[in-house]
C-alpha cells in the first residue's frame, strides 16, 4: 500500500545490509526512517542519501513519488556525485 511501512524494526538492524549494498532505493518515508532525518523535500532527500552513503551504501536513489507536487523527482547520490 502507498505510504505503508516496509520494515517495522529498528533501522539499525539494516546497517549490515547498507554496508554491502550497491544501490538502496528508499522512498522519502523509508529514507527518513533509515537515515533518521526528515525528508520533506529534495534537501532532506539529499541529507538522508548522504547519511545512508556514510553507512556504506555505494549509491542511494531516493524516489520522489511521495513528494508534494505534480512531478515525481528522484535523487541519485553515488561516489560519482548527485543526479
Amino acid at each position: 500500500t502507498q505510504g505503508g511501512v516496509l520494515f517495522d524494526g529498528a533501522p539499525a538492524a539494516l546497517a549490515p545490509l547498507l554496508a554491502v549494498a550497491t544501490l538502496v532505493t528508499p522512498n522519502r518515508m523509508e529514507a527518513s526512517a533509515l537515515a533518521g532525518v526528515p525528508v520533506e523535500d529534495l534537501d532532506g532527500a539529499l541529507r538522508a542519501a548522504e547519511r545512508l552513503r556514510v553507512h556504506g551504501a555505494r549509491a542511494v536513489l531516493v524516489k520522489g513519488g511521495h513528494f508534494d507536487g505534480d512531478e515525481a523527482v528522484d535523487l541519485l547520490v553515488s561516489e560519482d556525485g548527485i543526479l
